[in-house]
């Protein structure tokens, strides 16, 4: 979907869209094996619809943001599944030289949008995720920039509300969650990422919402965050905006992917919600997102579970969804 399927729904001033497409998609090569005869990393697959995940994430990043304050971010090597499937993304587009964990695959476009825009926000939406309806998802992120221009100092979370103990979800304890209404945000108590089915139980009982990784905040909140728990990394990046700084973003540089990879040399590899969402619940608020249906296709059997719930058709073969089965668990 683009801007103009949405009437009247302008992008937000002074925010920046955030794609993350780094990953490899491992657990999903049996079933894209036997589909295509090849593997491809999941977020260039084109599983329901006419688009790959891919896609669905770079137009809800500019359906907020704007055609030009989108940022891609790719896994080393990724240009060629893009060139495969004829996919030409708006914004910014870049492959990272190494795979170094979320916390670098978002903090580098971080740092980049604070040397050219220090007041800015930004949204993050990860590439493979399955939402419906579109429409539902950008009432929501457009009440986390609201809540993100007003308490700065604050990350806005979206949770979604959960259909059953997932223990590969990370999960958040949110105050008062079953008061919370439209654009409502209340403060993360506590995170657990990926825990034991056992306290995946629990988590559920009790009410936890789902850590979906979509999140908006100031360039100036999530650069303390990494100063604090990241050094090294902050501090290669930092250095790298200020020696790309001043150059349109969608025309990069020359010489921008050699110093990126000197970035990379021996960078440490960091979980953004591991190693700073679970160390800092105090910074963040929560919206939960009502009226969505979400889901994270990080395996096969989500996939046919979703669809289901959103009445749409699969355009994998149904004798290869209907063939997988889910973890023994859950």
């Amino acid at each position: 979907m683009t801007t103009r399927e949405h009437p009247g729904a302008e992008p937000e001033r002074g925010v920046w869209g955030i794609v993350l497409a780094g990953g490899e998609g491992e657990r999903m090569n049996s079933l894209v094996q036997s589909w295509l005869g090849f593997r491809r990393p999941k977020q260039y697959c084109t599983f329901y619809g006419d688009r790959p995940m891919l896609s669905f994430a770079v137009e809800r990043a500019r359906r907020v943001a704007g055609d030009d304050r989108v940022m891609t971010v790719l896994g080393p090597s990724h240009q060629r599944h893009l060139d495969a499937i004829n996919f030409d993304p708006v914004g910014t587009c870049f492959e990272q030289p190494e795979s170094c964990g979320t916390a670098a695959g978002l903090l580098l476009p971080v740092a980049l949008i604070r040397a050219r825009d220090p007041e800015a926000i930004v949204t993050a939406l990860p590439s493979d995720h399955f939402i419906y309806p579109e429409t539902s998802l950008d009432r929501h992120l457009r009440a986390a920039v609201r809540a993100a221009a007003d308490r700065r100092d604050k990350i806005i979370l979206l949770g979604a509300v959960p259909t059953h103990p997932e223990p590969e979800f990370g999960w958040v304890d949110v105050a008062n969650v079953g008061s919370l209404k439209d654009g409502d945000t209340e403060s993360a108590r506590a995170f657990v990422e990926k825990p034991p089915a056992a306290t995946a139980v629990s988590c559920y009982t009790q009410g936890w919402l789902w850590n979906t990784m979509m999140l908006t905040a100031t360039v100036d909140v999530l650069w303390r965050i990494a100063r604090r728990r990241f050094p090294d990394l902050a501090q290669r990046f930092e250095a790298f905006a200020e020696a790309v700084h001043g150059h349109h973003t969608d025309a990069l540089p020359s010489g921008f992917r050699s110093r990126l990879r000197d970035a990379y040399r021996d960078l440490a590899h960091y979980d953004f919600s591991a190693d700073a969402l679970q160390r800092e619940p105090e910074r963040i608020e929560v919206m939960a997102m009502t009226g969505v249906t979400w889901n994270d296709w990080g395996r096969p059997h989500r996939i046919k579970e979703s669809l289901d719930a959103a009445g749409l058709r699969a355009a994998v073969p149904d004798t290869l969804l209907e063939a997988v089965h889910a973890p023994a668990g859950n």
